[in-house]
């Protein structure tokens, strides 16, 4: 047996018919859209991780990043971090230290900052953080409603075919 009666109206449908009952309108909850930058800034962050955070988070739009970034955006700042510390720490003393014994080895810093910028790189590409990973993969304007494609509108040209990441698994029938 169906359910009984007219399908509800929606809050917003009847705020604009009226409430003549004057009955109380549940207003709907807003979901969350995590697109749309509510990716927060973590309290567990140093000084300087939280000084790149904010350089990354500004260059971008604000609903590039999602949470399902916020763990990689994390490790990159820590990384990007712990390189500038160790450049620093480079600037003071010599690339190849003397050690006590006399003999002569390559600064620790030295290796902290090469597998830091390969970490950096690493990160930077799964993020989209390269030139070469961001063209064309930010549009002027957030990402239609609804998670349409932009190719599938009608219209569409082949400059739209451009910005896809991936080719269409179906191609236009036709």
């Amino acid at each position: 047996m169906g359910v009984r009666g007219p399908k509800p109206k929606s809050p917003e449908v009847k705020a604009l018919e009226g409430n003549p009952g004057k009955r109380k309108i549940i207003q709907s909850v807003d979901e969350d859209d995590l697109s749309s930058g509510s990716l927060r800034m973590p309290t567990r962050m140093t000084e300087e991780e939280r000084r790149v955070w904010s350089d990354t988070i500004s260059a971008f739009p604000s609903w590039y990043f999602t949470m399902a970034d916020k763990y990689l955006l994390i490790a990159y700042c820590r990384t990007v971090a712990r390189v500038e510390k160790s450049e620093k720490a480079l600037q003071n003393t010599a690339a190849v230290i003397t050690r006590a014994n006399g003999s002569k080895c390559l600064n620790p810093h030295v290796a902290l900052a090469n597998a830091g910028v390969v970490q950096i790189k690493m990160l930077a590409e799964a993020l989209g953080l390269t030139r070469r990973t961001r063209r064309g993969a930010i549009p002027q304007s957030p990402p239609p409603p609804g998670g349409e494609n932009p190719s599938t509108q009608a219209g569409a040209g082949p400059e739209f075919q451009d910005n896809l990441l991936a080719p269409p698994i179906f191609g236009p029938s036709g």
